[in-house]
């Protein structure tokens, strides 16, 4: 089976391969279970590189992403919304939001949600002070 994973699956995975029980809060699936991977939906982000942004002002974005299944949603803050059937078109070449394919609209308001949650997690100030949250925005972590 194949099926989307994601980066916050590694600690539920780490702590269910050594027997730990899953804290609620933790995200993410332990992935030794295939029935664990299906029907979700997988999140991810990029923000813009103060380095490469200057080099080169087409990366200066923000990028987000959303998988559910073999659909794959994409939208950046430079204008992108593109929108992907990976079971046929692995290389990305057609996009699905100009013909207004079933199942984009609800992956755009899962995918929209998903940062309206992120977002009202908190301030990355409350996490570490205003030294960390520096760090974190030379690293790119932050905007």
């Amino acid at each position: 089976m194949r099926a989307p994973v994601s980066h916050v699956d590694l600690l539920p995975t780490v702590l269910d391969t050594l027997g730990y029980s899953i804290p609620e809060h933790v995200q993410g699936r332990p992935l030794r279970n295939p029935a664990n991977l299906e029907n979700r939906r997988v999140f991810a982000e990029s923000f813009p590189n103060l380095f490469f942004g200057a080099w080169r002002p087409k990366l200066d974005r923000t990028e987000r992403a959303v998988r559910a299944g073999s659909l794959k949603l994409i939208l950046s803050t430079a204008g992108k919304h593109e929108a992907y059937d990976l079971s046929q078109d692995r290389a990305e070449l057609h996009n699905l939001c100009a013909l207004g394919q079933a199942g984009i609209q609800e992956l755009e308001e899962a995918l929209r949600g998903w940062v309206r949650g992120a977002l009202a997690g908190g301030s990355h100030a409350d996490a570490g002070g205003k030294d960390e949250l520096r760090r974190l925005k030379g690293l790119g972590y932050v905007q």
